[in-house]
């Protein structure tokens, strides 16, 4: 299980990251939708 949290942290943190980048750049909304829907994944 520890080996997981440095994992998760990176996951999160990269997950909130390109979510504030895609609200500063006025695409929230189509970057939530390919989130949900499985397009895309953080970027590392």
């Amino acid at each position: 299980m520890r080996l997981n949290t440095p994992h998760n942290l990176h996951f999160y943190l990269s997950l909130m990251r390109d979510a504030r980048d895609a609200i500063v750049q006025g695409r929230y909304d189509g970057w939530r939708k390919a989130w949900l829907g499985g397009g895309i994944l953080p970027k590392s």
